[in-house]
């Protein structure tokens, strides 16, 4: 993932929008927990799996799934992690608990204009960036 993200700025980086003349972006962020689980910090690995399940399903119903990737966290190395939390990403951080990285994991879109997070604080952060103040 790293590699591709190296080589392929962010969409919002492209000089769009209407002030393309500034390295600007805005960014809107939607939270959401699901209603018959506990908070992501109070689940154990059963109840994180199954928020996990059923957010990337609804997600491949939505046919974001064919629009980006996405990546556990338990699959990249802390290096990764710290990267992709540069890029301004919502990286979900577990806040106690065995195995942090259990069923915690982040999709990005292909032009990394949104993102979601899945099993931080909350079950699912939904994040979209564009560039110069065009956000809609």
């Amino acid at each position: 993932m790293l590699q591709a993200l190296h080589q392929k700025p962010p969409a919002w980086l492209n000089a769009n929008g209407p002030y393309p003349e500034f390295a600007l972006y805005s960014t809107g962020r939607l939270v959401r927990n699901l209603a018959d689980l506990p908070f992501p910090t109070r689940c154990n690995r059963d109840e994180l799996r199954v928020a996990e399940e059923r957010i990337l399903a609804a997600a491949d119903r939505a046919g974001l799934m064919a629009l980006g990737r996405y990546c556990p966290l338990h699959s990249l190395d802390p290096r990764e992690i710290r990267f992709l939390a540069e890029r301004g990403l919502p990286i979900p951080v577990a806040e106690s608990g065995e195995d942090p990285l259990d069923h915690r994991g982040l999709f990005l879109a292909n032009d990394q204009s949104f993102a979601l997070a899945v099993n931080g604080r909350d079950h699912l952060a939904i994040q979209a960036f564009a560039a110069g103040g065009g956000l809609e």
